[in-house]
């Protein structure tokens, strides 16, 4: 019944003298709620139903007859728990107390199953949420970087098109002093939204470089694309006249909100790396700001 596990006949020969039981009485309600070895059952039991894998891996165990060969990872933990034996690579079930219990006590293949897919795609959202900025909801600077370096790699290999594009908010940080910080946020998440819209295509990338700046990577696009895709969020964003008009503020060039925007592109090869990309955008984007602010730059790589 319990496979010669030294806690387990010390259990049973504890409650056999101090309590004077007989064999028969113990071993009858073993596997169940109210055997000597529920406490302990039902300890492994919380230990499988927190590990879905785990719990589909024993599954197959139990309801074999004949030894079941799992991936080595489960039956190391498997075997850690003292819930199999391991012989070479297959695995049995470590005593009768575990088999009978857990033939009952474990949820059915498919349930497991779903479990498993169920937190699959609650790690998947996890993930997703890790990757975006909180307030715009678009990706953060980890995914951009990660990004940006998975398509050079790929445009390399295709030997076509890389464009960049940066795009600074004007005078934004007497945007967020003179209306707020709540408003300056309400602001990110506009030009936030005008920029998504030009995100058409599956392989383009928008995301919140910095504070003020965003960023949009353009796979496959030369730089006459990149400059129009640039010059419609100029557009955009001054048609949704966003007001910037602060009293006591004076010598802005606009009553709205404005952006200043760089524009990169190159074919990615040996001779450049990302780096280069970027570093050519952003001297793209002051040359904006020096030129009063409010316009595309571009520079080729």
């Amino acid at each position: 019944m319990v496979g010669g596990k030294p806690y387990l006949v010390h259990l049973a020969l504890y409650h056999l003298t101090a309590r004077s039981m007989k064999l028969e009485q113990l071993l009858q309600p073993a596997p169940t709620q109210t055997g000597i070895y529920s406490n302990h059952l039902r300890s492994l039991w919380e230990t499988l139903q927190s590990r879905p894998e785990l719990a589909a891996a024993f599954k197959q165990v139990v309801d074999s007859e004949d030894s079941v060969c799992l991936d080595p990872i489960s039956a190391y933990h498997l075997e850690s728990l003292g819930l199999v034996n391991l012989e070479g690579n297959s695995c049995t079930v470590s005593c009768e107390l575990y088999r009978i219990y857990f033939a009952s006590n474990l949820a059915p293949n498919h349930l497991i199953r779903s479990r498993l897919q169920q937190l699959e795609q609650e790690n998947q959202k996890l993930q997703a949420l890790a990757n975006l900025d909180k307030i715009t909801q678009l990706a953060n600077r980890d995914s951009f970087d990660n990004y940006l370096q998975a398509e050079w790699n790929r445009m390399a290999d295709r030997e076509t098109s890389l464009s960049l594009i940066l795009c600074d908010i004007d005078f934004f940080k007497i945007y967020n002093k003179a209306y707020g910080h709540q408003a300056g946020d309400d602001c990110l998440q506009k030009v936030a939204q005008v920029i998504r819209r030009m995100v058409k295509r599956p392989a383009d990338f928008a995301a919140r470089y910095g504070g003020d700046e965003f960023a949009i990577i353009l796979p496959q696009t030369d730089g006459t694309e990149a400059i129009q895709i640039a010059e419609q969020i100029r557009a955009f964003l001054k048609a949704e006249k966003i007001n910037f008009n602060p009293p006591n503020v004076g010598g802005l060039p606009s009553n709205f909100v404005t952006v200043s925007l760089g524009v990169s592109s190159t074919i990615p090869d040996a001779q450049n790396n990302v780096a280069s990309l970027l570093a050519a955008a952003n001297k793209a984007v002051q040359q904006s700001k020096r030129a009063e602010r409010n316009r595309v730059t571009f520079l080729h790589l």
